[in-house]
């Protein structure tokens, strides 16, 4: 069989491929911009209810939209203009997306807050992809820092660890909803120590005579507990709550939280263990 070179020379077919994907890949993300900038400049025509080059005197007086100015409130579209682009990305977590948000002013000087109607959020840089990600590792207990070490992996790249605990709401969405999975017949739970700095009231100067605050580390437990199913191999984080003290009010207390969301025996529990929880 002949040769695809001309000195019959062996055809990389798999370099051909993979650049092949990555200019594909590419001017997809390219095009999805474009489409995407479009569709924000579109969005402001609607809102002003206007064209871009079209003069105000042209728009009614009464016509009114969701934007609004943020120095005097009106709603007045013929008091609007366009005042440029704001650059922005937006991260998922195969692609990142280059957009040019419009900005829009009033005859005042305030600037004009828009509502995209869903089609971005305000202060948005993450997909929703990634929120998703996000939650489902949660759900099979993964750590925060290999949470991170996964996202560096992706288009968006590596987030911070505060970041990421701020997408899980300080791990809440992590309690299970009862009506929709079964209560764990094993409860594991255990107490984890920190030390938090308080402030004793007293002030102490430094070596550059500025003034601080003198704190004191204080001890305080972290009570946790975790869900097995043994069939499955499953665990989960169901609770966890900030005390001041490891003795059996604080225990008895955080237990019956527990029993109120339905963990208990008459529901399926059937051993509950207080061991070294990894």
């Amino acid at each position: 069989m002949p040769s695809l070179l001309p000195d019959r020379r062996t055809v990389n077919g798999g370099t051909i491929l993979h650049e092949t994907i990555a200019e594909v890949h590419a001017y997809m993300v390219r095009l999805m911009s474009q489409r995407l900038n479009l569709r924000l400049s579109g969005a402001v025509d609607y809102l002003l209810g206007r064209g871009r080059y079209d003069r105000r005197a042209g728009v009614p007086t009464d016509w009114e939209q969701s934007g609004r100015c943020q120095r005097c409130g009106s709603h007045r579209c013929d008091h609007f203009s366009r005042n440029g682009h704001r650059p922005r990305t937006l991260g998922f977590c195969d692609y990142v997306l280059r957009l040019a948000l419009p900005r829009v002013v009033c005859q005042c000087g305030g600037s004009v807050q828009l509502d995209f109607a869903g089609l971005l959020r305000p202060y948005q840089r993450l997909g929703d992809d990634i929120d998703a990600q996000i939650r489902r590792w949660a759900a099979m207990s993964i750590s925060l820092r290999e949470m991170q070490a996964e996202l560096a992996h992706s288009a968006v790249g590596s987030l911070g660890l505060r970041t990421i605990n701020e997408r899980l709401h300080q791990l809440c969405e992590l309690t299970p909803d009862l009506e929709s999975s079964q209560v764990p017949p094993i409860l594991q739970i255990d107490a984890i120590w920190y030390t938090q700095l308080q402030a004793t009231g007293g002030v102490r100067t430094d070596r550059t005579l500025r003034r601080r605050a003198v704190k004191k580390g204080k001890k305080r437990p972290i009570l946790i507990a975790m869900g097995f199913w043994p069939d499955s191999g499953r665990r989960e984080i169901l609770a966890w709550e900030l005390g001041q003290s490891e003795d059996a009010a604080a225990w008895v207390h955080f237990l019956s939280r527990l029993e109120e969301q339905g963990i208990r025996g008459a529901n399926g529990l059937k051993l509950v263990i207080r061991r070294e929880l990894r």
